[in-house]
């Protein structure tokens, strides 16, 4: 109660005795007391704003039209999380790009018709239908809620392309019509098979799904450091830090749990958005079952780490040949300056006879001609290396990648098994 107001007390004598008592009520006040008192007033200065609604309904944002949310989404609640795996893992433009580099280089045509096995969100398949007016383009993929979101985000977006794709619930072990082209499981999704008869029964399936010369296209992981457990890879990107996690490891199985997380500045995250159970197959035994499978012929293209800083196989031979080159060109200058240095000894000394100045002569021309005939294959060589780059540009070729009879023992790698019907 506050202090009665006697006449010719000053005000603010009156006001330190009334905050004084408040003090001292709170000191005797414990936390659940103090913390009582708190939504007390806040009730009440609700309940002043919003007269005809639940204090509760108000609080919470719930059913009142206009209510107030006392809690602050975090950067975690507005993320969508198959948007952050996108920007993070998926690269749909050079997956493309390789798939049209290897189908050309062994069936010397354009593939039209394609499938997405385990298609998740169709960024890949809605990619492929972008590329050519002519192309077609089937996922299929066992979660409806994803091929949805998919539908909604990339394929109405893409227009009249989009009518191009068609979207499938079911089975990728059952689904073998239409016939296609091309084949792309992606993601190392093949490793969701634990048993090696589901595995011959995928690649008998995408036998069966491709046209005579039809091409089926895998990726794998592996490296003797793919079975430390637990180990975690971080990546930042622009708006949150990505997370693969590899947590445990069975050695008698095979059998490896992995996950991926990502986490935002405001210290909000999405934990294992996305889990996977795999069993880690090697390529001999996946070049194995493609075979028993039906499939002619098993190619393997590994991701060369060291390529940033290498030049390619024809790079190298071109190189190597316009080192040669330089060297023989080199050398004819050489001789041509050992020469000179004859002929002015010679002078020095009496008049040499016109036979053996004309010699010199058409021996001085004919290293000048192979001189330039040399510089001329350089350049014409460089041009051929400029065509054929602008080409492997032209099918959009990912140069990160090489075929290969063995991979050398690296701490990881990634390959494309490339599977020819």
């Amino acid at each position: 109660m506050k202090a009665p107001a006697s006449k010719g007390t000053p005000t603010f004598i009156i006001e330190a005795i009334n905050n004084h008592k408040i003090i001292n009520k709170q000191i005797g006040m414990t936390k659940k007391d103090k913390r009582q008192d708190r939504n007390n007033k806040k009730n009440k200065l609700i309940s002043t704003q919003h007269p005809n609604q639940d204090v509760n309904d108000v609080i919470g944002g719930g059913a009142g039209a206009g209510g107030w949310n006392m809690k602050t989404s975090s950067m975690a609640d507005k993320a969508d999380r198959h948007q952050c795996y996108e920007t993070a893992v998926q690269s749909p433009k050079a997956d493309i790009g390789f798939c049209n580099k290897v189908f050309h280089l062994y069936r010397h045509r354009k593939a039209i018709h394609f499938k997405e096995d385990f298609s998740g969100t169709g960024i890949l398949a809605t990619e492929w239908v972008k590329s050519d007016p002519e192309r077609t383009a089937l996922c299929v993929d066992l979660d409806d809620a994803t091929l949805q979101w998919g539908m909604q985000h990339h394929v109405k977006e893409a227009g009249a392309a989009g009518e191009r794709v068609t979207m499938k619930c079911a089975n990728v072990l059952d689904v073998k019509d239409p016939k296609v082209d091309l084949i792309a499981s992606f993601n190392y999704s093949i490793c969701l098979f634990h048993q090696r008869s589901l595995m011959l029964r995928y690649f008998q399936a995408a036998y069966e799904s491709l046209v005579d010369d039809g091409v089926l296209v895998c990726d794998l992981f592996g490296g003797y450091q793919a079975t430390y457990t637990p180990t975690v890879q971080h990546r930042r990107f622009d708006d949150f830090v990505y997370t693969w996690s590899k947590e445990h490891y069975n050695g008698l199985t095979n059998e490896i749990m992995c996950s991926i997380s990502f986490s935002f500045a405001d210290k909000s995250s999405l934990k294992r958005s996305f889990v996977y159970d795999f069993r880690l197959w090697t390529v001999a035994e996946f070049k194995e079952a493609m075979l028993e499978a039906g499939f002619k012929d098993i190619r393997v293209w590994w991701r060369n780490e060291r390529k940033v800083n290498q030049p390619s196989q024809d790079d190298s031979i071109n190189t190597s040949d316009t080192r040669s080159n330089k060297k023989s060109a080199t050398k004819v200058d050489d001789d041509d300056q050992a020469d000179d240095v004859d002929v002015e000894v010679d002078e020095a000394e009496e008049e040499v006879v016109d036979e053996n100045k004309l010699r010199y002569k058409e021996k001085k021309q004919m290293k000048q001609q192979r001189k330039g005939a040399l510089e001329q294959m350089e350049e014409l060589e460089i041009n051929q290396a400029k065509q054929q780059e602008a080409l492997l540009e032209h099918l959009g070729t990912s140069s990160d990648y090489i075929e290969v009879d063995s991979i050398p023992q690296t701490a990881s790698w990634n390959v494309y098994v490339v599977a020819l019907r």
